[in-house]
């Protein structure tokens, strides 16, 4: 069921504009949760929960990304009814940015904003080395330099027997990407990153000029790789001004 791909969406039938929310990898469901209650009524706001994880622990975890691409277009069915976005973090940036390309070659609607935030532009080759397939003590030192699981899990066997696998997953989805794209969106694309991200430079973030015609900005923020934690009040604050010129509802 399409329901069970959002977590703690209200769905309000009168929202002007529905916001979908990407997670990173490793996400449990909790990246964006409360995120529905800090938006104005007029803006829908949908967390993802892919796959395997949250309310969805009991599913298989998907390794590639053109099958849960089909997965997550055939969810989003009927919610593309009126102005959309997408806002992604990480390995949920390149999620949005593939499914909005998906749409658009299929000649479906076109989120009006695309929000990649912490990772490199989609067509840049890759940077560091492959994590996914380390064995267990390399996987859990390469894993702890991202700074994105307390360490109190890292050194918890009980619990990394059900985080690592979920991590594996959503990095050999990353890790296997190939940039296949020969047009550019339309839609605009804004960029955030983290100043101390030792991982995505501010040019690499940059370079999501690129993909798109339409305008661009970058935003960077104090933090590292997972400053989408600490910044969160102000890159929200940055949603919905970028996004209350598609709303016609006043709060």
């Amino acid at each position: 069921m399409a329901s069970s791909w959002f977590a703690n969406s209200r769905q309000k039938q009168t929202a002007d504009l529905r916001l979908f929310c990407f997670p990173y990898a490793g996400d449990l469901g909790s990246a964006f949760y409360r995120w529905p209650d800090l938006f104005r009524p007029a803006i829908d706001v949908y967390p993802i929960v892919l796959p395997g994880r949250g309310i969805r622990s009991d599913e298989v975890l998907m390794r590639r990304i053109d099958p849960l691409l089909l997965s997550l277009r055939s969810a989003l069915d009927g919610l593309l009814d009126r102005p959309f976005a997408f806002f992604g973090h990480s390995l949920g940036a390149l999620l949005a940015y593939e499914l909005a390309c998906h749409l658009a070659v299929a000649k479906g609607p076109e989120p009006v904003a695309l929000f990649v935030s912490g990772r490199r532009a989609a067509h840049l080759p890759p940077s560091h080395r492959e994590v996914h397939a380390l064995a267990e003590d390399e996987f859990i030192e390469a894993i702890g330099q991202y700074n994105g699981t307390p360490p109190e899990i890292l050194l918890d066997p009980n619990l990394m027997s059900y985080v690592a696998p979920v991590l594996r997953a959503d990095l050999e989805i990353n890790e296997t990407y190939t940039y296949r794209h020969n047009g550019k969106l339309n839609c605009e694309i804004m960029a955030f990153g983290g100043e101390s991200d030792v991982f995505t430079s501010a040019d690499e973030l940059s370079k999501w000029t690129d993909l798109s015609n339409g305008k661009f900005t970058l935003q960077m923020m104090p933090g590292d790789h997972f400053f989408l934690r600490t910044q969160q009040a102000a890159i929200i604050s940055i949603l919905k001004q970028k996004l209350e010129p598609f709303c016609g509802k006043q709060e």
